[in-house]
């Protein structure tokens, strides 16, 4: 089958990018795989072939207001051969954009959904996020299949009666090679970087308003007065960081959080922290988390995402419920006080291998 798919995600014009690799894999159930990324021509992409079956295209629009007439065009001019599905990262502008061009091409839509779209905080964010549920609400019930990277994601949908029959929605998460994971020695020590530090509380992440970050700068307040000598790194980069940076100082913070741009090879950072720590209101899917448990951090995290799934509550992992800063103070605490926190079990059990994840994905465009 021949598949067209709307991203937004830039980073696939990157050599060697985790976006290109995902699209390569993905190519491996179908004929042909044409990927349409929605982007300005200030920045300067071009068409590039990723192999001899994916072949992504920018859409070089003048002004974002042009991203779907841009997108039709390319689709038109794909060639006389029929393109059987087209699928969009998102059930928001991009599945607006996938729907009118799957009707103009007569082939089937898939909706994906990488995010929590019904959790009580999303909408709650942002006039845009409230406006992107009542979209994704008039959208999915009219798509052939709606592909979702978690069964919560696929529960709140079902029980909100958004999406009727189960059998249209297929759980397909990130996926994540465990394998590369094992017996994998760290290039770097996090303690020799920041000695001054006995432990070392991190995070990764977008610095976005989900991922309520102020929450832990207000936990953070609390555990060095009982700590005093723990590092919070925070590896990311985002809109929020003036805001939070405003936080560190207010909250007197300054000799404790840390600032690192963004890597996509995290791993070190993983196996020498002490402690990770994620906060976000609401989470698709949580890929950091996994990779955490993988490298055998200790986990406090709050209820989001794959959490519960793929990464559960035991000794080596502690769920908070969402914006409860007593309970994350507790569970930190907890942690810090061992001399050794038992690491994470089971993780690698809990993930899809290879062939279980190309299955379901072939499933959902069948």
């Amino acid at each position: 089958m021949r598949v067209l798919m709307l991203s937004t995600d830039r980073k696939v014009f990157e050599p060697g990018s985790d976006t290109a690799s995902r699209f390569l894999l993905q190519s491996e159930v179908v004929a042909e795989l044409h990927v349409i990324v929605l982007a300005k021509s200030s920045l300067g992409f071009k068409a590039i072939k990723l192999s001899d079956k994916v072949t992504v295209y920018p859409t070089n629009s003048r002004s974002r207001w042009r991203y779907g007439w841009d997108a039709l065009k390319i689709a038109k001019k794909l060639g006389p051969a029929k393109i059987d599905w087209v699928t969009t990262q998102d059930p928001f502008e991009t599945g607006l954009i996938g729907r009118a061009i799957a009707r103009r091409l007569a082939a089937r839509l898939q909706l994906q959904i990488h995010t929590d779209l019904l959790s009580p905080y999303f909408s709650k964010l942002s006039w845009l996020n409230w406006w992107r549920v009542i979209l994704a609400k008039w959208l999915l019930p009219k798509a052939d299949s709606v592909r979702v990277v978690s069964e919560r994601i696929k529960n709140s949908l079902l029980q909100s009666g958004v999406i009727k029959p189960s059998d249209k929605i297929f759980v397909l998460p990130v996926f994540i090679d465990a394998a590369k994971y094992i017996q994998r020695e760290p290039s770097f020590s996090l303690k020799n970087k920041y000695p001054q530090f006995k432990k070392i509380i991190l995070m990764a992440s977008r610095l976005t308003k989900e991922k309520n970050i102020a929450l832990a700068m207000a936990v953070m307040g609390e555990i060095v007065l009982k700590y005093e000598q723990t590092g919070f790194l925070i590896v990311g980069e985002g809109p929020e960081k003036t805001h939070l940076a405003h936080l560190v100082s207010e909250k007197n913070l300054e000799d404790q959080v840390v600032w690192e741009p963004w890597t996509n090879d995290l791993f070190s950072y993983f196996q020498t922290a002490d402690l990770f720590l994620l906060t976000s209101y609401y989470e698709g899917y949580g890929r950091t988390l996994v990779e955490a448990a993988l490298a055998g951090l200790p986990i406090v995290t709050a209820d989001v995402g794959c959490v519960g799934e793929v990464v559960k509550n035991d000794n080596g992992v502690l769920i908070c419920p969402v914006g409860d800063q007593p309970a994350f103070v507790t569970a930190v605490s907890s942690i810090l006080e061992q001399e050794k926190p038992p690491a994470p079990q089971n993780v690698s059990i809990n993930l899809p291998t290879k062939e279980e994840f190309l299955a379901t994905l072939s499933r959902s465009l069948a």
